[in-house]
Order: structure tokens, then C-alpha cells, then sequence
């Protein structure tokens, strides 16, 4: 009878289970960071119009009862050779958060006979129509601030506990004790090590943009605003950059996350750096 040889077997990876956690915990985490930027904002009410999150709101737009700012943007539209202008009032409604409300003018017209073009102007205003311009600032430092605390949310949890809710729920667990009956936490330091591991591509990421960001103009008046039509559709750096290292964060994260998960068996590149295992729950 012939010899067979054994085939080498390691860990399961759980690619289902560790992408349906993920997906859980950021969820969680959303309506978290909603929560938390809404609480800001009700203590610090100057903020409130600068502070926006892009989960739990809903934005809805109409052409009646718009302000009279509608007009003013109307006659310092540039170059209005299109199927006329649009104004529209849009009001942003985030749950925690205060309402925000902007008017919006909008044109479109042919390039040629196959493809158009859209332009438009958005201006803040507060709930009687008057128009406000905070300071971009408060809205960039949000977004850094949503990527950055991220691995802080699954490091407290996998620290505390051994795993976050996503985990819990599709029974895994983070561990240097993969054989163990009851496996004990990695605790916080490793933990937060892990997931800032696991997330830099991200972070890096972030940061980046936030510096790009600071390159758009503040606008500190109407005519600022409706002034920066002329300058969009121009070639941008900034924007060529921001293109640039989307591109090669898709390429990393491919690299760091997708790669491993689906070739190694149990771990990735932040398990292994931390001595860390993701194993099933007993």
C-alpha cells in the first residue's frame, strides 16, 4: 500500500467570522462617534455648526422657502450660459446633532451633444437664512479624530475583555493562549499596539488628507464662495495627491489586510508582529 504524506495543517482563519465582526464593531463604533460629536457639540454650542458626522443623518432638499442669499449667489454666478440656475434649500438632520441648513445653487449645461457638466454653489446658513461661515478647521479635526480614536473603540474592548462586540457575537476571541481552555486578554498596551498595527494604513491615510485639506481656502463671504468656481474645475496639487494616496492605501490595505487574511491560517501581519491569535470561543 502506498505511503501517503501528511498534509500541514495550521488554524482555522475565520475570514467569514473575523469580516462579519469588523463590520459589526464599525457599526457599533459610528453610532458611538455620532454620539460623542453630538455631546460636543451640546457643550460646546459655538462648535454646532462646524461639527458634522456622515452616519444617522439624512439630508433633504427643496425649492421652496429659499432665503434670500439664493439671489445674491444668483447675481455673482460667473459665466451663466447654461439651462439656468437652481436654488434649492437642503437641510442636514443628524441624530444628536443640531440641524444644519444650506442653499444651494446649482447649474448644468452641455459640453457637447453626448456629455454635461454640473457646477454648484453651497452656503451655510443658520435657521432664519442668514448665512455663516465656520471654520473648516472643527470639520477636518472631525474626520481626523473618527480615524484616529477607531483603534482606541477595539483596543479597550479586545484589552478588557479579550474581544469587542463583533467578536463576541460570532464567538472569537484575541489571545496569546490559542490552546488554552480559557484564554486570558492580550491586555490594553498589546491590544492597542495590535489594532494601531492594524489600522496605520488608515491613520496614515487620514492624516494625509487632513494636511491636503488645510490647502482649500476658507470662504468668509458670499462672494468667496461663488469665487471658487472659477478655480475647481483647474488642475489642483492638492487634489492630485489626495488621489494619489487613496490609490496607494487601497494598495496597502490590500497588501496588509486582504492578502493575509486570505493566505495565512489564523493570522495576519498585527497578530504575528504581537504574538496574538484570533481563536473560537470554548
Amino acid at each position: 500500500m502506498p505511503a501517503t504524506t501528511p498534509t500541514k495543517s495550521g488554524p482555522p482563519r475565520f475570514f467569514l467570522r473575523r469580516a462579519g465582526a469588523f463590520i459589526i464593531d464599525s457599526l457599533i463604533y459610528s453610532v458611538l462617534f455620532t454620539f460623542l460629536v453630538g455631546a460636543l457639540g451640546f457643550l460646546v454650542p459655538s462648535l454646532q455648526p462646524a461639527l458634522g458626522t456622515s452616519f444617522l443623518n439624512s439630508r433633504t432638499c427643496s425649492s421652496t422657502d429659499v432665503p434670500d442669499i439664493a439671489g445674491e449667489i444668483e447675481s455673482l454666478w460667473p459665466d451663466t450660459s447654461g439651462d439656468g440656475l437652481k436654488a434649492q434649500r437642503c437641510i442636514v438632520d443628524s441624530v444628536f446633532m443640531a440641524k444644519k441648513y444650506f442653499v444651494v445653487v446649482t447649474e448644468s449645461r452641455k459640453v457637447d451633444e453626448q456629455s454635461s457638466e454640473t457646477r454648484s454653489v453651497s452656503i451655510q446658513t443658520d435657521a432664519n437664512g442668514t448665512p455663516i461661515f465656520p471654520s473648516t478647521l472643527a470639520t477636518r479635526l472631525t474626520s481626523l479624530l473618527d480615524i484616529a480614536i477607531l483603534p482606541l473603540y477595539f483596543a479597550a474592548a479586545t484589552g478588557l475583555f479579550g474581544w469587542t462586540p463583533g467578536k463576541r457575537a460570532l464567538s472569537l476571541i484575541v489571545t496569546r493562549q490559542p490552546y488554552e481552555k480559557a484564554p486570558a486578554s492580550i491586555g490594553f498596551y498589546v491590544s492597542a499596539m495590535r489594532e494601531y498595527l492594524k489600522f496605520w494604513p488608515i491613520c496614515v491615510f487620514a492624516v494625509i488628507q487632513f494636511i491636503l485639506s488645510g490647502a482649500t481656502p476658507e470662504i468668509h463671504s458670499v462672494a468667496e464662495g461663488v469665487a471658487l468656481l472659477e478655480t475647481m474645475g483647474a488642475p489642483s496639487r492638492a487634489l492630485g495627491l489626495s488621489l494619489l494616496s487613496g490609490s496607494a492605501t487601497l494598495l496597502v490595505l490590500f497588501v496588509w489586510w486582504v492578502f493575509p487574511m486570505a493566505l495565512w491560517r489564523g493570522r495576519m501581519y498585527h497578530d504575528a508582529i504581537c504574538g496574538s491569535f484570533v481563536v473560537l470561543r470554548n
